[in-house]
């Protein structure tokens, strides 16, 4: 239907022209016409791919509720025997074979706050840190219902990433493509009203598109392939706090040596296992004011350091302890032999960091003949006399026995006390 003011537009234009009679009024009429109701046209097509656009979206947004719920379920099963720190390592991992704006996604979906940072590597760190958060203040299981929920969101990512890979584009992909040819086929049937002048160009346009896809040079086709393994590395700590040398709810040199080891064994380097300690210190403290600005500290020369400030026996001191060792009237079989097993390990430590040298297998006898002379009781002496002799005797199994003897004597105890009752 040709609306009022376009008909009278064109009759005008013909009669102030003085253009022919009749014939070449109608025919003006019946292209305005045409080109209305091309217009038209494009546009309830838009409408509709509006329409579908709008369903896709919906439709795409169950289908990856339903596909994240799945994945969650499998992430659940694989991670339910790993602990925090082999689940961290996990998500860090995962995260290196994300896109940048992947992983920017997985920042803001799970509140991970990144301020102006704009690479992987630093909005990985802003992950990392934020998982460190959790783990620190938060409860093992919620830090642990974090991360899976962290790794379920990652592995999603992958997938949908590897689907595209494979050729199974996405719903938005398709509908973002539909609404550009409509948008193109509306500016075109505005640049010529000629219904076979729009035809003639779209055909062009999808004929050059197809030449395209085929001519596309092989740098720009989709890899297909399995994403490289990536090794990552967390920064080395110190869990817990070093204060002044007593303190209950501060770190012991042999709990903090232990964590030293720990950071060695697992590759760490040597410079940046003493920031840690540093940075484990409490502030204020006279040490760590020391160290920070003492210049090329090794770590030999700060595990001397320390064992001043933790005020630790010398080689010779732990000796003599061990030799004269003895149980107290209060403490128990197990909690006698608890100590003595200590104090040899202290001292065999203490002999491999270069102070007065004692054999192993000397430190074993004396450790086995005190634990012997030192026993209050004469039943339990008697019980482990066989296994004390044999210096290959381990301590597990020492402690076994200790426990079999101990409670044969508890046992005694409470018979006497029935008998004398």
């Amino acid at each position: 239907m040709i609306s009022h003011s376009s008909a009278e537009s064109v009759i005008g234009k013909v009669f102030f022209s003085g253009a022919p009679p009749e014939a070449e009024v109608s025919g003006s009429i019946r292209r305005a016409g045409s080109r209305e109701n091309t217009v038209l046209e494009v546009g309830d097509r838009q409408k509709v791919g509006n329409k579908v656009r709008v369903e896709g979206i919906m439709r795409e947004d169950t289908e990856r509720a339903s596909e994240r719920a799945e994945i969650q379920g499998r992430v659940s099963g694989r991670t339910s025997e790993m602990d925090l720190e082999a689940l961290a390592e996990r998500v860090t991992e995962r995260l290196w074979l994300l896109r940048l704006d992947q992983v920017k996604e997985v920042c803001d979906g799970n509140k991970v706050p990144t301020g102006n940072v704009l690479t992987k590597r630093a909005l990985i760190k802003k992950c990392t840190e934020s998982i460190d958060a959790v783990i620190d203040n938060e409860e093992e299981e919620v830090a642990k219902r974090y991360m899976c929920s962290l790794l379920s969101f990652i592995e999603a990512q992958i997938e949908r990433e590897k689907e595209e890979n494979l050729g199974g584009h996405t719903h938005v992909t398709d509908l973002s493509q539909a609404e550009n040819d409509v948008a193109n086929e509306l500016d075109l049937h505005q640049s010529y009203p000629e219904g076979h002048a729009v035809n003639t160009v779209m055909e062009k346009i999808k004929r050059n598109e197809s030449e395209a896809g085929l001519n596309r040079p092989i740098e720009q086709q989709p890899f297909i392939g399995l994403a490289p393994e990536v090794t990552v590395r967390r920064d080395f700590k110190i869990c817990g706090q070093i204060g002044e040398s007593g303190q209950k709810d501060k770190l012991s040199y042999t709990n903090l040596m232990h964590q030293v080891d720990r950071g060695l064994r697992k590759g760490h380097g040597e410079a940046e296992i003493i920031e840690a300690v540093i940075k484990a210190i409490s502030p204020g403290l006279s040490l760590r004011n020391m160290l920070e600005i003492k210049r090329d500290l090794t770590l030999s020369q700060l595990k001397i350091i320390l064992k001043g400030h933790f005020k630790e026996d010398s080689s010779t001191d732990l000796y003599y302890k061990l030799v004269n060792i003895t149980q107290n009237a209060n403490e128990s079989p197990q909690a006698f032999l608890f100590r003595a097993i200590e104090l040899k390990e202290k001292l065999l430590c203490s002999c491999e960091e270069g102070g007065e040298y004692f054999s192993t297998e000397h430190i074993q006898k004396k450790f086995l003949r005190s634990v012997g002379t030192g026993l209050i009781s004469d039943h339990i002496k008697f019980q482990l006399r066989p296994y004390l002799d044999d210096s290959k005797f381990s301590d597990e199994m020492l402690i076994n026995k200790m426990n079999e003897a101990a409670g044969d004597e508890i046992e005694k105890l409470n018979k006497q006390k029935k008998n004398t009752g």
